[in-house]
């Protein structure tokens, strides 16, 4: 299978851009540290090097593009992860950078533009992807990076929640109802409605708190 280097700074977005590569049958070397950058990638000779440094930061992905093929002299695909940075067309050309991806990257997104820059069909690994995902599971880090739609869908029209939480009728009974339907969504494979759960619960706990705040001011 083609080889890929991955020089990725945040530790969490290396293990998943890693774990997901390999999941479809890449070579991975993957590293989060800038030194030896040019021993590593002249000892793998990989097919694709990506770069992806922390926006803000000291490194430059620029700079290290120009390292990646004046130093290291890589002659295959180079690929940079733009987060919080701006390549101009000059430095694009002169890196001679093959793709450009924008965070937060998507499992799916990362999948297809590497098989086809390395000469693979894009669509076809995109689908093993998925298949490797729905027989194996995918762990918490991949869902995170993995499209809502790859996904398979529940229903939750059944669902019923209130635009705004009253804290004079809060009560612990109404505490065990959200708890259960937390239980229900939280075991699903749809992760795309945590977000809005999350913020229902939230807002829960904050009138809970208010409530009985209120009632001990009452009872002094």
């Amino acid at each position: 299978m083609k080889k890929v280097f991955l020089l990725v700074e945040d530790h969490n977005n290396l293990l998943r851009c890693d774990a997901v590569l390999k999941k479809v049958g890449f070579d991975v070397e993957a590293s989060s540290s800038i030194w030896t950058l040019q021993e590593k990638i002249m000892g793998l000779n990989p097919e694709l090097v990506l770069l992806w440094f922390r926006p803000g930061g000291k490194n430059n992905p620029v700079e290290f593009a120009n390292r990646v093929r004046e130093q290291a002299h890589h002659r295959g695909k180079l690929v940079v992860v733009a987060e919080g940075v701006r390549l101009e067309p000059r430095d694009i050309m002169r890196n001679k950078i093959d793709g450009i991806l924008e965070a937060p990257l998507e499992s799916e997104k990362l999948v297809s533009i590497i098989s086809g820059l390395v000469g693979l069909k894009a669509d076809s690994m995109v689908e093993k992807l998925r298949k490797a995902q729905m027989s194996e599971g995918a762990s918490v880090n991949e869902r995170v990076i993995t499209k809502a739609h790859s996904l398979p869908r529940k229903d939750y029209s059944h669902l019923q929640f209130p635009e705004k939480i009253d804290t004079r009728s809060t009560t612990f009974s109404d505490k065990a109802k959200l708890k259960a339907l937390w239980s229900d969504v939280k075991n699903s494979s749809n992760p795309s409605q945590m977000s809005e759960i999350n913020e229902q619960k939230k807002s829960f706990v904050k009138a809970l708190f208010s409530k009985l705040a209120g009632s001990k001011k009452d009872q002094k």
